[in-house]
């Protein structure tokens, strides 16, 4: 779920998920940014914890596709 994209602040993704600005400003410094201004993307991920992807961060793509298993 993304809680930031591009620098700004995805709203309606936080309200649906009960994120507070104020725990995405500590995962902000926990990863060593000073603040939200700094960061590019924000993920909540599945486990509960929040990935950031500070601003000065390179943008890399690859061609590799992620899917889901099928149940045989």
């Amino acid at each position: 779920m993304v809680l930031i994209s591009d620098g700004a602040i995805v709203a309606r993704q936080m309200a649906r998920e009960g994120i507070e600005p104020a725990e995405l400003e500590q995962a902000a410094r926990e990863h060593g940014l000073a603040g939200l201004e700094q960061v590019k993307q924000a993920v909540l991920e599945v486990d509960g914890t929040i990935s950031i992807v500070p601003q000065s961060s390179k943008t890399i793509r690859t061609k590799r596709r992620v899917g889901t298993r099928r149940q045989t």
